[in-house]
């Protein structure tokens, strides 16, 4: 009895020092490659029972033999754990210098990690089910990470993120307070930091997550990129994921800016139509739908020097904006002629713009309060105009071609000084009511 107790003594002094520890790991990558038909190894294995393992040099082939899993270091330190309650509380995993590719090769139908997740997940269904494992996870370091997600058999977009072509590098953050709650993940995420290979990059992202199949919900969320700044909420709602590869029609959206910065430029990463249109709003609202159908509430916009806006919005149609209809009710609108002018025109990589007839900068800073309804081409504005030259209420409609614009309607002036605008001196300051159509600033009977 001495001898066995003594065997098993120096068996358990054996298993703790590496050496040991890294031969029965090498025999178990080398059981598991020849279970999963491809190549798994790791070079140095550090466990100290039953606290903490470390993994270093961690490899995983895909069948095709491409890199499936890679990371430098994979350690995991564990605060608590009861085979008997099903029970593991982890206090730390970190993963450090590490690749992810997850891809699906031509005429495959599920992606290369799919042969993992058979594997680990097949087993005796005429057992009875047992009950799942409660996994708490307190919090996930990731330090240089790269994530590839390649789908062979889609055509890479020119320009913006491509979901089926996808190349994010330089992934660092940390990630808290992990649980599960059915088949929706809660997490809490900060400092994270990435960079994707069409130029997208994310220098700051912070947010208390839940993920779905079905659902991405990011409140408190924070995001510094190259040029915008968000606070706010935001969630997205898809039938799959394949829904992202057509952001602008598939992904149903819900966010409530909070004292942000837009740019533009970033949003055309997503939707590539806007390419060139390097414009940085300033945003306040709540807004829901989708890239080409949406609609904002107690909407703030400030852009250019000295514009404002307040009110709610509806637009359908972009991000082709020649098709894009707009129903906008302005509780106040403030601007001059230098912001309008501030304001591009597609294509935005031909560096157009809106361009305002000289004489109308007389009219100074104009206020507006009202409704506009229509396309950009052809729009009805109803509503008090308040300029540095008088007032004027209008009920018009304008239509814009590239080679003049034409109105008609029905418009009311108080103390207006028409002079300012035709040029012409012996005019002063008028008050008048009256239907009204014309081409440019030439008035017709």
């Amino acid at each position: 009895m001495g001898i066995v107790i003594l065997l098993l003594g120096l068996f358990f002094v054996a298993v703790q020092t590496e050496t040991v520890q890294t031969w029965l790991a090498q025999r178990l990558t080398a059981y598991l490659s020849t279970e999963l038909q491809t190549k798994v190894t790791i070079e140095r294995v550090s466990i100290h029972f039953v606290r903490s393992v470390v993994l270093e040099k961690l490899y995983v082939e895909d069948q095709q033999g491409d890199t499936l899993i890679y990371a430098d270091s994979f350690e995991v330190n564990i605060s608590n754990m009861s085979t008997k309650n099903r029970m593991l509380n982890i206090d730390k995993v970190v993963l450090k210098n590490g690749d992810f590719n997850l891809n699906r090769y031509s005429k495959e139908e599920h992606d290369n990690l799919h042969f993992l997740t058979e594997y680990f997940s097949s087993g005796n269904t005429t057992t009875t089910p047992t009950s799942p494992w409660n996994i708490k996870l307190k919090s996930l370091e990731l330090a240089n990470i790269h994530f590839s997600r390649r789908i062979e058999d889609d055509t890479a977009l020119v320009y913006g993120v491509d979901f089926s072509n996808l190349d994010i590098r330089n992934i660092t953050g940390n990630f808290s307070n992990y649980t599960m709650i059915n088949d929706s993940m809660f997490i809490d995420i900060d400092h994270l930091s990435f960079s994707d290979q069409s130029g997208f990059n994310v220098f700051e992202f912070a947010s208390q997550a839940k993920i779905s199949n079905n659902e991405i919900r990011l409140k408190n969320l924070v995001i510094r990129t190259d040029h915008s700044n968000l606070n706010g909420d935001l969630t997205f709602n898809f039938d799959s994921l394949a829904d992202f590869d057509e952001f602008t029609h598939n992904i149903r959206w819900a966010v409530s800016f909070r004292r942000s910065n837009v740019s533009f430029s970033d949003i055309a990463f997503f939707a590539p139509e806007l390419k060139g249109m390097d414009r940085t709003v300033q945003v306040d609202g709540s807004f829901k739908g989708t890239v080409n159908r949406f609609k904002g509430k107690n909407v703030t916009l400030s852009w250019g020097e000295n514009s404002f806006f307040r009110g709610n919005v509806s637009m359908f149609g972009l991000p082709s904006w020649d098709d894009t209809y707009m129903d906008i009710l302005a509780d106040e609108v403030r601007t001059d002629k230098k912001d309008i002018e501030w304001i591009p025109l597609p294509p935005f990589d031909s560096n157009t713009h809106v361009e305002v007839p000289d004489n109308l900068a007389n009219l100074g800073t104009v206020k507006f309060s009202g409704k506009f309804t229509g396309f950009a081409s052809d729009f009805v504005a109803y509503g008090n105009f308040k300029t540095d030259i008088g007032s004027i209420s209008s009920d018009l409609n304008l239509k814009n071609t590239a080679k003049s614009s034409a109105y008609k309607g029905h418009i009311s002036a108080n103390a207006f000084n028409v002079g300012m605008i035709t040029a012409i001196k012996d005019l002063g300051r008028v008050t008048f009511s009256a239907d009204v159509k014309g081409t440019g600033l030439k008035l017709k009977d």
